[in-house]
């Protein structure tokens, strides 16, 4: 009865053995403090959210600590609950192993499914955004959203409420990543491309980093002749949209996804989960969030991408800008 109570609370029953057991516990008050005794051992194991990696040799130092601090740590238990429930230290060493052996497999099993579900909803955001970007180029001259130049400045974040409001991407959920804490709130609505040009640039440089959601876009390029806005080339090795990079990183990298790795969308429409920052280009490699100067800023050349949600200020837009 034990191993079906524990298979209850992990979840393993068969709809019918759940439904015997549960007709079971509303007659049975001793088998509902059993219950609860396994519930409340196992609840601290369900808290750690996070995907991790088991380090090397978990396994054989638990059996070992068990082994060696079991007796000690039940024995004060068993006089009290013991009693009560007619367990013996054996009883309780043998469910002690049976739970961390289950939430060795259960739980990390349980959490990476979640990452990898999360993952999956997060590409196929980047793909809507894809789409809809691919949709505002071929409708703009082969341009990608960008701010025109108000104030002397383009703004990368903006891309989300234009493609919003143009009707590209519908609504303001798929610029959400689900592994974010924005996702939590359920309250996130992109702002109006009327309500950041409202923005004076002091302001506009406080608020970038949150006007399009969790995912930024390219910051378009800044040479010798101007600045120039991001257009669509369709090229395989070009990033165009990326989870938003986190500056307390050393590497900017993302903070969505744990801060594992960050998504990314490629000009042509296809997107890689990257552990860092950078993507190949031929045999080098290039970094999204820095230009080739290894600066935060515009793209030094037509093929220098880089993604951001700062403010990118310039003397005179190129003629060329949308």
């Amino acid at each position: 009865m034990r191993d079906e109570l524990l298979g209850y609370l992990l979840g393993s029953l068969e709809p019918h053995e759940v439904e015997r057991l549960e007709e079971e516990l509303r007659s049975n008050p001793q088998l509902q403090q059993e219950l609860e005794v396994l519930s409340e051992a196992l609840a601290p194991l369900a808290e750690e959210e996070d995907h991790h990696e088991p380090p090397p040799g978990l396994a054989l130092r638990t059996c070992e600590h068990v082994h060696a601090s079991a007796r000690v740590t039940v024995e004060s238990r068993v006089e009290t609950v013991g009693s009560r429930l007619g367990w013996s230290v054996q009883d309780f060493m043998v469910a002690a192993g049976i739970m961390i052996a289950a939430s060795m497999l259960f739980f990390p099993a349980v959490s990476h499914s979640r990452f990898q579900a999360q993952l999956a909803m997060c590409q196929n955001n980047l793909r809507m955004i894809g789409t809809g970007v691919t949709n505002y180029s071929q409708a703009h001259g082969s341009y990608f959203p960008a701010v025109a130049a108000r104030h002397g400045r383009a703004v990368p974040a903006a891309f989300a409420s234009l493609l919003a409001r143009t009707g590209f991407v519908e609504g303001s959920q798929p610029f959400v990543c689900p592994s974010s804490a924005t996702a939590e709130q359920r309250c996130f609505r992109l702002p109006t491309p009327e309500q950041i040009d409202e923005y004076g640039i002091d302001q506009l440089r406080r608020v970038c980093r949150n006007i399009s959601g969790n995912y930024c876009a390219t910051a378009g390029y800044r040479d010798a002749t101007g600045y120039h806005s991001p257009r669509n080339f369709h090229r395989e090795s070009f990033a165009i949209v990326a989870d938003a990079p986190c500056q307390q990183r050393g590497e900017h990298q993302s903070s969505n996804h744990g801060g594992d790795g960050q998504n990314v969308l490629f000009e042509d429409g296809h997107v890689v989960y990257l552990h860092n920052c950078n993507c190949e280009r031929g045999t080098a490699g290039d970094d999204i969030f820095r230009n080739d100067a290894g600066k935060i800023a515009a793209g030094s050349h037509r093929d220098d991408s880089v993604i951001t949600f700062r403010v990118v200020e310039f003397e005179s837009a190129n003629a060329d800008a949308e």
